[in-house]
């Protein structure tokens, strides 16, 4: 999930999730505009809500229920369209199924479990999808993350993208802090099926490497403490931006992830 750090400048106080640092670092305008002056989009994505209802399952999961249906109540606790209650269903299912053998010697340390902690002077709110213990004694920080990408197997340029993550180094520092020195971090990658062929449940469950991946990042001390750097670095950039009124345009975002910014045309309308 995100993370969130807060400083203050004036009377306004600028928080840094994982989403806003994107945004800020794509466009100064969109982040304004989504940030700032909290324009929420008109309809939430159907990406954002299958990615919600899956993580509702999973908190559940790393508690220690197994039942799918039970899983699937949960996901299912908003309405949602048909054909995405059918692929959670489906996913969930296959998931216990992949999962349930090797999580079992884990024990939960924090799940869903949101915490403050101060990094020189700078509050940092963290909200953990699982902290947990292996048999080994080990601790691992997991993410769950949900994906349309067609291809999530290691080397492929989803994981190469992850390499880069910012939030799972943030995750990991504040883990530290709180006492949990993280051993490594488990990406648990779902891919969202398109299911353009009538056995969509088959699909998963014959291939489901093709749907379900871990993969495991280790963070050495100094990999840490330069993302700490770069955090610092951009919410200082923020707060300057926001005091200066200085918000710069980037017009090679206007039609990014294959579709207009939902702020063009307050943005570029009366040019």
């Amino acid at each position: 999930m995100a993370y969130a750090i807060s400083g203050r400048c004036g009377s306004i106080v600028i928080s840094l999730s994982n989403s806003s640092l994107g945004a800020f670092n794509r466009c100064r305008r969109y982040w304004k505009y989504r940030y700032l002056d909290k324009w929420e989009p008109e309809q939430e994505s159907a990406d954002l809500k299958y990615g919600t209802a899956f993580h509702a399952a999973m908190a559940a999961y790393w508690t220690g229920e197994r039942n799918t249906e039970e899983l699937v109540r949960i996901a299912f606790k908003e309405k949602h369209p048909q054909w995405m209650e059918e692929t959670l269903r489906i996913m969930i299912k296959t998931y216990v199924v992949r999962w349930e053998d090797q999580d079992i010697g884990f024990t939960p340390l924090l799940v869903e479990d949101k915490q403050r902690i101060d990094v020189d002077g700078v509050t940092v709110t963290v909200v953990f999808d699982a902290l947990v213990r292996s048999s080994e004694g080990k601790i691992l920080l997991i993410e769950h993350k949900t994906t349309r990408s067609g291809d999530i197997s290691t080397g492929g340029a989803w994981y190469l993208r992850k390499l880069t993550d910012t939030q799972t180094k943030i995750y990991a520092f504040a883990a530290a802090k709180l006492g949990f020195p993280v051993d490594a971090v488990v990406y648990d990658v779902i891919r969202r099926p398109t299911f353009k062929r009538k056995d969509n449940e088959e699909e998963v469950t014959n291939k489901p490497d093709a749907f379900l991946q871990r993969h495991v990042m280790k963070y050495s001390s100094d990999t840490l403490d330069s993302c700490i750097k770069d955090v610092k670095a951009a919410h200082k950039l923020m707060l300057y931006c926001e005091q200066t009124g200085t918000f710069d345009r980037n017009g090679d975002s206007c039609q990014a992830f294959n579709r207009e910014c939902e702020y063009y045309q307050e943005c570029w309308g009366k040019e």
